[in-house]
């Protein structure tokens, strides 16, 4: 099972199968379940699907590999530390923590 997100609504969906052939995602949707006694079993595109890596917890949207990858070449990894633009400094298990507040930094640059 693989925790994922839907693209547009955000809502969270437990992965539990793929049909590669038809481009389906066999997923549990816990809401569903809730309001159908039970039954949350629903297919949704896998397109439509992204895994749980690339969400952001802090705003509740999705960073792209593409955008993830854009910030983290500004960051410097120093003895296991990365280091932003600013000097602050994240541990290597703490490298999204990192990526936020570069790309805060990034948001807040006039150039």
């Amino acid at each position: 099972m693989e925790i994922m997100y839907h693209r547009k609504t955000g809502m969270r969906y437990e992965v539990h199968g793929f049909d590669v052939d038809h481009g389906m995602a066999l997923c549990y949707d816990t809401n569903q379940a809730a309001r159908c006694n039970g039954q949350g079993w629903i297919k949704i595109p896998t397109k439509s699907l992204i895994p749980e890596v690339y969400a952001n917890k802090i705003t509740g949207k999705f960073m792209s590999k593409t955008e993830r990858a854009d910030i983290k070449h500004h960051l410097k990894l120093v003895e296991a530390i990365w280091e932003c633009e600013d000097g602050s400094q994240f541990d290597h298990v703490h490298l999204d923590d990192a990526i936020e507040h570069q790309k805060k930094l990034m948001q807040n640059d006039p150039s």
